[in-house]
C-alpha cells in the first residue's frame, strides 16, 4: 500500500532557505523570512513591501495609528481604504468576508477562496486579531494562487499582513501549501513592533 503524502513543513534554520530577520527603517516593524537576502523591498512611513521573484511571493506589512479603543474589525475596515493594488484588494476582501461572515462580501473579480488555515494574530503585547489563509483557483489562467490576511489591533494601533503567492497549475499543489505554511506558521508569528529593548537584544 502506498504511503500517504507527507504534510508540508515549515522551513527550519538548517534548511537552505536561509531564514533571516528584516528590520524596517521607516516603520518600527521587524519580520523573519526565508530567502532573507533575496527579497526586494520598499518602505513608506506606515508599511514595508516585500517581493520574492523566484517564489512569486509578495508581502505587505502595515502599521498605522488608530483610535484608542480600536478593534481588529475596525482595522480591517481601514485596511480596505488603503492603497492596496487591485489584485491584493480583491483577495483581501474575499478572505475577510469568508472569515468574518460579513454581509458585504462582494469584491471585484471572480475569486472564490477556500480557507485552509485560521488562527489568532497578535504581533505584540496587547494586540488581538485574526489571520486566515486561502487558496484561489484563478479562472482562465494556468496559475493557482494562495493568500494570507492578518489583522490585529491594540490601543491606538493597527497592524496588517497581506501576502500572496502563486504556482503554475503544472506544479505540485504541495508547493503552494508549503509556501502558505511558512507564511502562516513561520513569518506571521514573527512580526513584531520594534522597541528599544528589541534593538538592544538584536545588537548583542
Amino acid at each position: 500500500m502506498q504511503a500517504p503524502p507527507s504534510k508540508p513543513t515549515v522551513p527550519t534554520e538548517s534548511a537552505s532557505t536561509g531564514w533571516a530577520w528584516l528590520e524596517a527603517t521607516q516603520v518600527p516593524l521587524r519580520i523573519r523570512l526565508p530567502y532573507g537576502a533575496e527579497w526586494q523591498r520598499r518602505e513608506t512611513k506606515t508599511s514595508m513591501h516585500l517581493e520574492h521573484g523566484a517564489t512569486h511571493t509578495r508581502l505587505v506589512v502595515r502599521l498605522w495609528p488608530a483610535s484608542r479603543q480600536v478593534t481588529a474589525d475596525q482595522c480591517l475596515g481601514e485596511l480596505r481604504l488603503l492603497d492596496l493594488d487591485a489584485d491584493s484588494a480583491a483577495l483581501t476582501w474575499h478572505l475577510a468576508a469568508r472569515h468574518r461572515a460579513t454581509s458585504d462580501a462582494t469584491a471585484p473579480g471572480e475569486f472564490d477562496p477556500n480557507i485552509v488555515a485560521e488562527k489568532s494574530f497578535a504581533p505584540g503585547v496587547g494586540f488581538d486579531g485574526f489571520l486566515c489563509a486561502g487558496v484561489i483557483p484563478t479562472k482562465g489562467q494556468a496559475m493557482l494562487q494562495g493568500t494570507v490576511l492578518g489583522v490585529s489591533a491594540s490601543v491606538g494601533h493597527c497592524v496588517a499582513l497581506v501576502a500572496t503567492t502563486s504556482v503554475d497549475t503544472s506544479d505540485s499543489e504541495q508547493q503552494l501549501a508549503a509556501r502558505l505554511a511558512w507564511i502562516v506558521e513561520g513569518t506571521a508569528p514573527s512580526i513584531a513592533l520594534r522597541t528599544v529593548e528589541s534593538r538592544v537584544n538584536a545588537a548583542r
